[in-house]
């Protein structure tokens, strides 16, 4: 988790620094030439990658399957509540039990309570 904490602050930081220095590039150039023409164009041609270009590196994500692999991963982090704890679930990752599992609360236990089968995972 402390690898993740380090990542996620220094890309925080890194955006943050890449967004102030085009917002300053964009106000220097307004101000060398005073022209908004000029204003104009250095905003768009700041944004206009970004805006051009991310509809497509999400479709490419997506065609690659990391998008795929992230939720898969994400997905073992999570704690299955349904599950008594200390068991396997199905993903094979163990549950920690949580406050649903240990009051009984699941999906699975307010089925069973109604006589109910539970739905289908």
């Amino acid at each position: 988790m402390r690898a993740f904490t380090a990542v996620c602050a220094g890309q925080t930081v890194s955006l943050l620094g890449t967004g102030m220095t085009g917002f300053a590039l964009t106000i220097w150039a307004y101000l060398q030439t005073g022209s908004a023409t000029t204003l104009a164009l250095a905003a768009f041609f700041r944004f206009a990658p970004t805006v051009i270009l991310s509809p497509v590196a999400g479709a490419l994500v997506g065609l690659a399957g990391y998008g795929v692999r992230v939720v898969r991963e994400a997905e073992t982090l999570l704690p299955d509540h349904d599950a008594e704890p200390g068991v396997a679930s199905p993903s094979g990752a163990k549950s920690a039990g949580g406050p649903a599992a240990a009051a009984g609360t699941g999906v699975k236990a307010s089925h069973a309570a109604k006589g109910e089968d539970p739905p289908p995972p």
